[in-house]
C-alpha cells in the first residue's frame, strides 16, 4: 500500500513538472503551462494577475502575444506576430481574440494542417453564450398612447450562437421592464424569445435584424374618467398576455475589448401579427454585452 502511495506521489509530481516549466523570454524567466504541444506550442500562465500567452516555434524560440492599449485603443500586436508565423489563408487571424480558448483552437488547427500525424489536443466548443445588460426608452408603439409619451426601460438578455455551423444566426431571450411616467401611466414586464440574423458580421462590428416571435407580458395601466359631480375616477388594469407578435427591429454591436461589446438597438419598428396603435416606434436601447 505504501509503495502504491509513493508511486502515485511520484507520478503526480512528474505531471506537475511537465505541465509547468520555467522559460526565458526576452531575458526574463517565466513559469509557464503548456496548453498545446505540436509544431507550434501554446504556453501561458497568470502573471501579476494578468493572463499572458506565448508561442514556442519549432526552433525553440518563444515570443509573447501582446495586446497593449494606447489612447483607449488596443494595438493587437499578437495578430501581426501570428501573421509572421502563419501565412495560410485557412487561419482567420483578423477575428482571433486573445483568449486561451481561441488561441488554443487556432494553434491546434494550424498543427493539424501542418502535421498529418498530429492529434487534436482540445475539445472544441462551438456554442457561444453572451450576456447583455441594457437601458433605454420606449413609447410602447403597440399600446394606445395618446400623447406619444416616452418611458424609461431597462433589461437583461442572453444570446446563443452556433459558431461552427451558423455563425450569422442567433437565438436570444430578453427580459425588460418599462417604467411608468406621469404622462403615460403604463408599465410592462416582458419576456421575449427571438431570432437574430447578422447582415454584416465583421470582427469589430456587426449589424443585424431582430425578430421577437414569442412574448409573455405582464402590464399595468392606469386611466381616468369623469364620474359623478365631475370627480375624476381612477381605473387600474393589470393583465398577463402571451403573443406571437413577430416584432422586427435592428441593432449593431461594436467590439470594445476581446470579450465585450457596446450594443445599440432600435426595436419594435413594426410587427406582422400585432397592429401599431398609431405612434411610430421610439424603442431605443444602449447596452453592454460580454462573452461567457
Amino acid at each position: 500500500m505504501k509503495r502504491l502511495f509513493f508511486i502515485l506521489i511520484f507520478l503526480f509530481g512528474t505531471y506537475l513538472i511537465q505541465a509547468q516549466q520555467t522559460y526565458t523570454v526576452d531575458g526574463k524567466e517565466y513559469t509557464l503551462k503548456t496548453e498545446i504541444d505540436g509544431n507550434l506550442d501554446l504556453l501561458w500562465n497568470i502573471i501579476d494577475g494578468q493572463y499572458r500567452y506565448f508561442i514556442r516555434k519549432e526552433d525553440g524560440t518563444i515570443i509573447e502575444l501582446k495586446n497593449t492599449k494606447e489612447s483607449r485603443k488596443f494595438k493587437e500586436e499578437y495578430k501581426e506576430e501570428l501573421r509572421k508565423l502563419i501565412t495560410t489563408s485557412t487561419n482567420n487571424i483578423d477575428k482571433l481574440d486573445l483568449t486561451l480558448y481561441d488561441l488554443g483552437v487556432f494553434v491546434d488547427d494550424y498543427n493539424q494542417a501542418a502535421d498529418s500525424n498530429y492529434n487534436t489536443q482540445i475539445e472544441k466548443i462551438d456554442i457561444l453564450l453572451q450576456l447583455e445588460g441594457f437601458v433605454g426608452i420606449s413609447n410602447s408603439p403597440f399600446v394606445y398612447n395618446t400623447e406619444d409619451a416616452i418611458n424609461p426601460q431597462f433589461g437583461l438578455g442572453l444570446e446563443l450562437i452556433d459558431l461552427q455551423t451558423f455563425p450569422r444566426h442567433a437565438l436570444y431571450l430578453n427580459a425588460r421592464h418599462v417604467l411608468k411616467s406621469d404622462k403615460f401611466e403604463y408599465s410592462l414586464t416582458e419576456l421575449a424569445l427571438g431570432y437574430r440574423f447578422r447582415i454584416i458580421d465583421k470582427s469589430k462590428f456587426s449589424f443585424y435584424t431582430n425578430i421577437d416571435f414569442g412574448t409573455l407580458s405582464f402590464f399595468k395601466s392606469i386611466s381616468y374618467s369623469v364620474g359623478p359631480a365631475d370627480e375624476p375616477v381612477r381605473r387600474e388594469a393589470k393583465e398577463t398576455e402571451f403573443q406571437s407578435p413577430f416584432k422586427f427591429g435592428v441593432g449593431a454591436d461594436f467590439k470594445i475589448s476581446d470579450n465585450s461589446f457596446l450594443v445599440l438597438r432600435y426595436n419594435e419598428l413594426f410587427a406582422l401579427l400585432v397592429e401599431n396603435a398609431g405612434n411610430f416606434s421610439k424603442n431605443i436601447s444602449l447596452g453592454y454585452k460580454v462573452n461567457l
